[in-house]
């Protein structure tokens, strides 16, 4: 196996120890989170095999040293049990150890070019957000002063007080506020404009996300999103694994012959659950004949529409699974799955 670098990372400082295959240590120290300290830590130990924990600042670290031909090994923080005394030294020690028995789990770490489009979604969705927030605080301004704009026809309130034909009566009701919340508004609306190009073009020109957009109720910005989120699709053994990834499958406590089930566990990355909501929302409205959208009007039915519309998300989940594994468009009564089963999945 050769020697083993536990690292412990940190966005000043990395904390590491080295192992030998007997498991003694050959050195251990503290340097600087910097690509030059990092580089002479594995010039400093050739051949040598970095261990350490997916966070905020593992990627820098990864890209760093394998461009430098440096074997990485990224584990998922939930591997360390923790239980004693805890220190920088002893994470770094346990982290070796770890690896060294065959303990830890390897992290999917995507390509760069997959990673580069999840930060793309990811700021197409906190513009939309940051966007609803400050629509969100000029309704509540208006409302706090009691102020309507109504429709000179119909005389009911306007569809959007943000369209240009009723900026000026928005911004005459007075509020200091107003004008510098619109500003905002328009700011974030010309970045999105400009990142929904790129979404587009995407969307045409690679052919999986394409497929995804297919999906009732999947523009540019879901398909894309799903593609960069899920990454390679084959490292998930089935499309309920892929469920729990995105956090839609219900909580469990089991007791002997008890079992309670609660809410869903709400892991992984929260804006693919935003998404999904607002999808699916579009998809039961749009498309109401698809076996997703029948299986929401009888869970509606029964559970109500918000746990109704949380199962419909799961189920476009398992349908975005099997458009990756099969590399096909929808279709309104889904794939025959059984035959898609037996499809080879990477482990």
């Amino acid at each position: 196996m050769g020697l083993v670098i536990g690292l412990d990372a940190h966005a000043k400082t990395c904390v590491y120890k080295v192992k030998d295959d007997g498991g003694t240590v050959v050195g251990e120290g503290t340097i600087p989170s910097t690509p030059v300290d990092l580089s002479a830590l594995a010039e400093t130990y050739p051949g040598a095999t970095v261990v350490v924990e997916a966070s905020t600042v593992t990627e820098w670290i990864y890209d760093c040293l394998t461009d430098r031909g440096v074997r990485v090994f990224v584990c998922h923080p939930e591997n360390m049990r923790r239980g004693g005394r805890k220190s920088d030294a002893r994470d770094a020690g346990r982290l070796a150890d770890a690896f060294r028995v065959g303990a830890l789990t390897p992290a999917y770490v995507p390509p760069r070019e997959v990673r580069a489009l999840r930060q793309l979604a990811r700021r197409v969705v906190f513009l939309s957000k940051e966007s609803t927030r400050f629509k969100n605080r000029v309704h509540a301004i208006l409302k706090r002063r009691g102020v309507r704009l109504l429709d000179d026809e119909t005389e009911d309130d306007v569809r959007s007080i943000f369209a240009l034909k009723h900026r000026d009566r928005l911004l005459a009701v007075g509020d200091p506020e107003i004008p510098l919340l619109v500003d905002l508004i328009d700011a974030v609306a010309e970045k999105r404009r400009a990142s929904d190009v790129r979404l587009e073009a995407i969307a045409a020109s690679d052919p999986d996300v394409a497929n995804l957009a297919t999906i009732p109720g999947f523009g540019a910005l879901a398909a894309v999103t799903m593609y960069a989120e899920v990454g390679d699709v084959r490292r998930f053994p089935n499309a309920e694994s892929l469920c729990a990834y995105f956090g839609l499958v219900p909580t469990e406590s089991q007791s002997g012959e008890t079992r309670v089930r609660g809410h869903i566990t709400r892991r992984g990355p929260p804006n693919v659950r935003w998404l999904l909501n607002q999808a699916s929302w579009q998809h039961v409205r749009l498309c109401p004949r698809s076996s997703v959208g029948k299986d929401y009007k009888r869970l509606a039915r029964r559970l109500g529409k918000k746990r109704a519309i949380t199962a419909v998300a799961r189920r476009l989940v398992k349908v975005c699974y099997w458009i990756l594994r099969e590399r096909r468009p929808f279709t309104l009564n889904g794939f025959d799955q059984v035959r898609a089963s037996t499809a080879p999945c990477a482990t």
